[in-house]
């Protein structure tokens, strides 16, 4: 995700974001992850350090989708989907949550490989206007699919080239593409 003024660092135990200016920093969207981080948003802790505002996130415990492609076969791929896409549905219920600041890149959508829990990245940040529309919202969602399954096509079989037919099928809302799934 890229913000002006935010500065992404990331090591195997933490993805961090630094915010240049405190005004960056949206209060209320902080809450909100905290309340979800339950839910399917990487557990984060804020803290200022010199004067910059810093969102840590704990992704020790993870692997990221974009990493795992080559390793997973047809029937947890559409494990880990489906498990996004309850993720997804539940942000899309909740009118608090604003999808800009939703990280659908899937080197930022982190799974637990004992369960196949999904767990993504919700940066609490002021970026000006919004869009807050759920149909951009799942094409943001359709094109990171897209872009998985062209990285890594030569390692799927069949059956995942299916799941990335329901996944960018583009009269296929995201309650529908869990439904076919």
């Amino acid at each position: 995700m890229q913000i002006g003024g935010v500065y992404e660092q990331r090591d195997a135990q933490s993805l961090i974001y630094i915010l240049e200016e405190p005004s960056l920093l949206f209060v209320e969207g902080y809450n909100v992850l905290k309340a979800y981080e339950e839910k399917g948003f990487v557990k984060c802790n804020h803290l200022t350090r010199d004067g910059k505002e810093q969102l840590i996130y704990d992704i020790s415990n993870y692997r990221t989708l974009s990493s795992l492609a080559t390793v997973f076969n047809s029937e947890a791929i559409k494990t880990v989907f489906v498990n996004l896409l309850s993720v997804l549905i539940e942000i899309k219920n909740n009118e608090f949550i604003q999808y800009d600041n939703i990280d659908l890149n899937f080197d930022n959508v982190f799974v637990d490989c004992n369960n196949y829990q999904v767990n993504i990245i919700y940066l609490p940040i002021n970026i000006g206007s919004y869009c807050n529309d759920a149909l951009f919202f799942e094409d943001k969602f359709r094109h990171s699919v897209r872009v998985f399954f062209e990285k890594n096509y030569k390692v799927f079989d069949e059956k995942s080239l299916d799941i990335r037919n329901i996944l960018t099928a583009s009269d296929f809302r995201l309650e529908d593409m869990r439904q076919k799934l």
